[in-house]
């Protein structure tokens, strides 16, 4: 059975790896779209749904988000 994501699962990925990344201190962080492949849901959804939760989250961290391109 493969994980289904959905908007919460996405948001709550990236605020608990973000919670992650503050308790480390770490300068700098890289994401791909999480969800946005074999989760099932459309790759501009997914990140819409992240980049919402990055806006709520206080970090000093330097946040890269990498999106897949099929060429």
């Amino acid at each position: 059975m493969w994980w289904v994501s959905s908007q919460r699962s996405i948001q709550r990925s990236v605020v608990s790896a973000m919670e992650l990344v503050n308790q480390h201190g770490f300068a700098s962080v890289a994401f791909p779209v999480i969800g946005g492949g074999t989760g099932g849901t459309q790759a501009d959804r997914a990140l819409t749904w992240m980049l919402q939760s990055l806006e709520r989250v206080e970090s000093n961290a330097a946040v890269t988000v990498v999106q897949y391109s099929r060429r």
